[in-house]
């Protein structure tokens, strides 16, 4: 117990950075001298070149049995027989499977914008936006900034032939229409423009296109624009915790348990895809990558190893 508070009170003091830059070199030696295993220098100093020491290191964290000191510090030590080549594996497969994520979130984050601007357009009329009686308006949402940001959007885009063409062309309204709008917002803030919709029949409406609650969409849409930031900025998606999570449907409880890992994201991709392309083959493609990576422990990710034969995964 004593060792317990120590090493909490130890974390709450703060104290200077002074940990030195290294070379390529200098890191290699490090990473051996922790255990790891690496027959080619020259190969490994390339990966490091351009992938980065501090990026690979989110993947070596599973190799190692890390242990606390009684100074606070932590001591880094690969398990016995891990390699280079074991690590740099695990990142490729990331890698990948990001660009697999990726293009299912277009489609869908395409099908958000769509149903939301032909919904709220068909009902209010093609500025809809701008009508601040539309909006829950409270500490969270705040109109008059939302619709600055669309001025910087629009600002930002305004050399876009369809942004072009509306400013050149009509001075009132000085903001175009709702389609032109919906196409330079980024999807987190259509996330939040959904949640923040007054009317629970707008609301209703748009979430019955994909046969969901609001409430759910709402929990969908704003991890669907998580997990697409995540993607975008390269950062790691296997073996991750997620802090943002879907709520669980209840068609779905039966075989999604947890919701903090990839698994549950995957499972709202696909319906999502049931809805928006019914004949993809993403599920197929997502089980071809895990094949192709066989040595990848997919329980990290929140798979059970039959995963793919629950008839939710089959077209």
């Amino acid at each position: 117990m004593g060792f317990l508070i120590l090493s909490f009170l130890r974390r709450m003091v703060r104290i200077t950075f002074n940990k030195p830059a290294l070379t390529l070199d200098e890191q290699i030696d490090l990473l051996v001298s922790r255990g790891l295993e690496i027959s080619c220098r020259e190969s490994a100093r390339q990966y490091l070149q351009f992938i980065g020491y501090y990026r690979l290191s989110g993947y070596c964290i599973h190799f190692q049995d890390n242990q606390d000191t009684l100074e606070g510090n932590k001591v880094h030590r690969f398990k016995p027989g891990t390699t280079f080549e074991q690590i740099l594996s695990h990142y490729t497969f990331d890698r990948k499977l990001r660009v697999l994520l990726i293009d299912a979130i277009e489609r869908i984050e395409v099908a958000f914008r769509t149903t939301l601007s032909n919904t709220m357009c068909l009902n209010h009329g093609p500025h809809w936006y701008l009508n601040e009686s539309l909006f829950c308006v409270d500490k969270y949402f705040n109109h008059t900034l939302f619709l600055d940001r669309i001025d910087r959007h629009i600002s930002d885009n305004k050399k876009l032939p369809f942004i072009h063409h509306y400013s050149s062309k009509y001075d009132n309204p000085s903001r175009p229409p709702s389609w032109m709008v919906m196409e330079i917002l980024p999807i987190g803030s259509l996330s939040r423009l959904y949640l923040k919709l007054k009317f629970q029949s707008d609301r209703k409406q748009v979430a019955g296109v994909y046969g969901l609650n609001p409430r759910l969409l709402s929990s969908w849409i704003h991890s669907v624009a998580y997990l697409r930031n995540l993607c975008a900025h390269h950062s790691r998606v296997w073996n991750k915790v997620f802090t943002i999570s879907p709520e669980i449907a209840k068609e779905h409880s039966g075989f999604l348990k947890h919701n903090n890992r990839l698994f549950a994201q995957t499972v709202i991709i696909n319906a999502f895809l049931k809805v928006i392309s019914p004949d993809s083959n993403w599920p197929s493609r997502l089980k071809e990558l895990f094949d192709e990576y066989p040595t990848i422990p997919i329980e990290a990710m929140g798979f059970s190893e039959n995963w793919h034969q629950e008839a939710f995964w089959q077209k």
